[in-house]
């Protein structure tokens, strides 16, 4: 496959990136990118992204675990419940219902529908909906 191909979807350039941030995660990823080469240094940040995901699970899972268990971790439920009640107020949780209903069975899809809708309109293009 040409270079070319690898470096552009349609006219947009994949290796030009638009905010600064992430054009200082490639001037500081670039030496260990010239170092072990491309392909070693994807491995080596899948395997980190990789090891973090399956740290916070590992974490999780303990915390899950203390939980039932009722040892630990579950003194601290009954404190913090207690605070988020105090600190409670009727127009938040009126608020926050009415966002929790939004991701229902009904909320959801005509949230779906509306996004997809503007987005078809915004790229004057139906082609992308039509596959959903």
């Amino acid at each position: 496959m040409p270079a070319h191909q690898d470096q552009y979807v349609g006219t947009r350039d994949l290796t030009w990136w638009r905010t600064s941030v992430g054009r200082l995660l490639v001037r500081s990823l670039a030496p260990l990118v010239r170092w072990i080469g491309p392909h070693a240094a994807l491995l080596l940040i899948v395997g980190i992204g990789g090891g973090i995901a399956a740290a916070l699970t590992a974490a999780s899972a303990e915390v899950y675990e203390a939980v039932v268990e009722s040892d630990g971790v579950a003194a601290l439920d009954r404190p913090v419940l207690e605070l988020a009640v105090s600190l409670r107020q009727d127009w938040f949780s009126a608020f926050m219902t009415g966002y929790t209903t939004i991701g229902g069975p009904i909320g959801m899809p005509v949230l779906a529908l509306g996004i997809m809708v503007l987005l078809a309109v915004r790229r004057r293009s139906w082609t992308d909906a039509r596959g959903c």
